[in-house]
């Protein structure tokens, strides 16, 4: 491109050699008279001439005033006819921070400096802005100098060139974006172009590294393998990569590179240079290297071991694991989890606990996993995060340990267990029905109660072990019974101090059959306690509140409530109101504040009702 400052260009277009003949004084003894009649002077035939090029011709006096355009340049202007446009001032046809400009080239023409092109924001009479090119030339006429200016509307050009150069920003935005270092080099092996991240990789400035050769920033060997893969590029057209590429940085410290690298042709498909991606491998190098140091330590372990960068790929593995695939290790080696195991178990299983050790975490699960040469086989596995020397997660170290036959004999002893907790369950479920058996007239006394309490734990948010206590305990916390003679319990009229005694002894009865009973819970204590206040003033030992078991406070209002609210052989029923009146009159003195809040909540505000069982 011509650069504005008006230097010349043989390149670009000029005035006729027809046109300046013409406009040059005539010779002594010429026929000068052909020349009037046009403008200024003109003769008609070059007048006819200038009418029908498709530049604009205008022509200036040393004031810049115009003597004479043709048509192409008053149309150029907005200008219906030539007329309108002659005798104005050629800054009133450019923008005003081009008007110095004009005064200046019009200067240098008039000067002496021939074939002066210059650039200028135009305007037309309408007030759009345009681009045009001006081409002045000095030249004599009628014994004046003038300025013959021959123009041309460069505006689809102007924007063309900012296209391109909006499309090169952009271009050069997006390479300087993306981490890899991008370049490009000559045949020579010169540096042309590179992104930030050469920059940063190489430690040098932008000055420094243009034009620098590869032998200048690598090492000898490295510049030597280069020469021969550039040289096969240019040979045979075709990309290729250079493994531990070694470069030296400005401080002097070295780096380890991967590239891929490719032809750049000319217009002509000829080669022109060459283009690179390069990526900084060293630290991977490094956890390789120090994967290899352990790696016999690893490959006599019998637990499964793998190394997985952040692209979930397998970078390492020992023979314990290749083994369970039934492959090489080198058949492993750079594929991914997701080839490995399906993007189902990849993406369900695998991703988010291998992505939180990415984030920093040590993490640890126990899954089924079915290997070729193992079988379906249950793994406690474990993510470790490696952290490289900048002491960022690259990597994740999974060690998977076969815990399959462990896991079968915990399922089995859960099982044992669940089947003697069930046959506990049925155990107590029997001594409740033979105490009914016995009692016909509680009968459903402790079903009952279970109910109440069950629903009181579990407003008071206790936890599900105890709810379940509380259940088993509420089912036989009237076992001791068992020892009181039947008449005393069928009795229909008020009992005797010495009966009243004897009934008392239930809670201790109960605690003795019960306490060798080798429940997950206290179930005996629960019973023992079943008729303790929290004043100290129940029994059988009259112990207080912080002595009592929590089931045990829960138990005793719910005991409560359904024995007065129910019938008896020696009263009818009292009502459910008596029985609420009297928990709640004596709420923090003989029970439990708690038990009491959520027993009156469930029968006042919930609806609870005994006929729910």
């Amino acid at each position: 491109m011509t650069e504005e400052n008006g230097k010349r260009d043989d390149e670009r277009w000029k005035p006729s050699s027809f046109w300046l003949k013409w406009l040059s004084p005539p010779e002594e003894g010429s026929a000068g008279d052909e020349r009037k009649g046009s403008p200024e002077g003109i003769p008609g035939d070059l007048v006819s001439i200038f009418q029908n090029i498709l530049d604009g011709i205008l022509v200036l006096d040393f004031k810049g005033k115009v003597l004479f355009c043709n048509n192409a340049a008053a149309r150029m202007f907005g200008f219906g006819t030539i007329e309108e446009c002659l005798g104005r001032n050629a800054l009133d046809f450019v923008t005003r921070e081009y008007r110095s400009r004009i005064i200046r080239d019009q200067a240098a023409v008039l000067s002496g400096k021939e074939g002066f092109l210059s650039e200028y924001r135009a305007v037309r009479t309408n007030g759009e802005a345009f681009w045009i090119e001006g081409l002045g030339s000095k030249i004599r006429f009628g014994g004046k100098s003038i300025n013959l200016v021959t123009i041309r509307d460069i505006s689809e050009r102007k924007r063309l060139e900012k296209t391109v150069r909006d499309s090169g920003e952009k271009h050069r935005s997006i390479l300087n974006s993306i981490e890899e270092a991008y370049f490009e080099v000559d045949l020579k092996g010169n540096l042309t172009f590179f992104n930030r991240s050469a920059l940063e990789m190489t430690g040098y400035t932008e000055d420094e590294l243009r034009g620098k050769n590869n032998r200048e920033y690598a090492t000898p060997e490295t510049a030597k393998r280069m020469s021969l893969v550039f040289r096969k590029i240019h040979d045979t057209g075709q990309p290729a990569q250079i493994t531990d590429f070694e470069i030296i940085r400005k401080d002097g410290t070295k780096r380890i590179l991967e590239l891929s690298a490719s032809l750049i042709p000319n217009d002509r498909g000829e080669p022109a240079g060459f283009r690179g991606i390069a990526r900084d491998v060293t630290e991977r190098n490094r956890e390789r290297e120090a994967w290899r140091q352990y790696e016999f330590i690893a490959d006599a372990a019998k637990d499964l071991m793998t190394l997985v960068n952040r692209d979930y790929i397998y970078e390492a593995v020992n023979e314990a694991y290749a083994r369970a695939h039934r492959l090489k290790r080198e058949d492993i080696i750079s594929r991914t989890i997701s080839e490995m195991w399906g993007e189902k178990s990849f993406t369900g299983i695998i991703r988010p606990y291998i992505d939180r050790c990415f984030r920093g975490e040590d993490i640890h699960y126990q899954a089924w996993f079915e290997f070729p040469a193992l079988g379906l086989r249950y793994f406690d596995v474990t993510y470790y995060p490696y952290r490289n020397q900048g002491n960022e997660v690259s990597h994740a170290v999974v060690v998977s340990h076969d815990m399959t036959e462990h896991h079968r004999a915990e399922e089995t002893l859960k099982q044992s267990l669940d089947d003697l907790a069930r046959i506990l369950e049925e155990t107590v479920e029997s001594l409740a029905s033979a105490l009914e058996v016995r009692d016909p007239y509680t009968a459903g006394h402790q079903r009952r109660v279970a109910l109440l309490a069950c629903a009181m734990a579990a407003e008071m948010g206790l936890k599900e072990s105890e709810i379940h206590a509380i259940r088993l305990a509420s089912l036989i916390h009237d076992v001791g019974k068992i020892n009181v003679p039947t008449e005393i319990l069928t009795k229909p009229g008020r009992l005797t101090g010495i009966e009243m005694n004897m009934i008392k002894l239930h809670s201790q009865v109960g605690y003795d059959i019960l306490k060798n009973i080798h429940f997950p819970w206290p179930i005996a204590r629960i019973v023992l306690e079943h008729h303790e206040k929290i004043n100290g003033s129940g029994y059988p030992n009259g112990i207080h509140s912080e002595d009592i078991l929590q089931e045990s406070r829960v138990i005793t209002v719910a005991d409560v409530v359904e024995a007065m609210s129910s019938h008896r052989p020696y009263r009818p029923t009292l009502g459910i109101d008596t029985a609420l009146g009297e928990i709640e009159k004596n709420r923090g003195t003989l029970y439990d504040p708690r038990a009491v809040d959520a027993c009156l909540l469930l029968f006042r505000e919930k609806g609870f009702t005994f006929e729910s069982d």
